[in-house]
């Protein structure tokens, strides 16, 4: 039985998708960012979240895609959340 669930590749996924959710959860966020993600990630995150506070959208996409070192998603995530909530270093933290 266990043997022909490790062998469906879905189940496969499920494990490393859970293994990468516990995994994340056991990180603190307040000091796992240093110098190189604040740059990377959070000065485009600044940058859209000031073009979508000016109301430039194309702006914004034109950041989150001249995004080089990172993922597009993480500044784009934290750029939005920095237009509703404000940009608080703790919060872009999190």
């Amino acid at each position: 039985m266990l043997s022909r669930l490790i062998d469906h590749p879905i189940s496969a996924v499920v494990v490393v998708f859970l293994a990468g959710i516990v995994g994340s959860a056991s990180v603190s966020m307040n000091h796992s960012m240093g110098w190189d993600e604040a740059m990377h990630l959070g000065a485009p995150a600044a940058q859209i979240s000031q073009a979508l506070g000016d109301g430039e959208l194309r702006e914004a996409i034109n950041v989150v895609l001249s995004c080089e070192r990172y993922p597009p998603m993480g500044p784009a995530i934290h750029g939005v959340i920095g237009w509703v909530f404000g940009s608080d270093e703790l919060l872009m933290r999190q």
